[in-house]
């Protein structure tokens, strides 16, 4: 029984000890559309951020804390009040990251993903 155990309490350890860590993270949410976006909704690690009133070819970055594996969830709405949601991008826990997401008027793309390990 002992030789089972201590490989799992090991192996627990190892595990917890990766993930306990929080690393950074960056995204730059470009306006790509022909259309001013009147809410933008962006949640990240149970991270959610608001912006309002983005202009065609306007920008707007967000900083966050990593404390999970997460993707962005994206909810957009636009001036004419189309509904655009969409899941996009991917974040790692230990890995810092700088990601931009350019915004279309039908499709949201991640067109840049910068990593380095913490």
């Amino acid at each position: 029984m002992k030789k089972y155990i201590y490989p799992l309490i090991i192996m627990f350890l190892f595990i917890t000890g990766c993930n306990s860590q929080s690393s950074s993270g960056t995204g730059t949410f470009v306006n790509k559309s022909t259309k001013s976006i009147s809410t933008m909704t962006v949640t990240i690690c149970h991270q959610v951020f608001t912006k309002s009133d983005l202009k065609p070819g306007d920008s707007f970055k967000i900083n966050f804390k990593i404390n999970f594996d997460s993707d962005y969830d994206i909810n957009i709405e636009f001036s004419d009040g189309k509904k655009l949601n969409k899941k996009e991008g991917y974040v790692t826990n230990g890995m810092s990251t700088e990601d931009v997401i350019e915004i279309y008027d039908s499709d949201v793309r991640l067109v840049s993903n910068k990593i380095s390990v913490d």
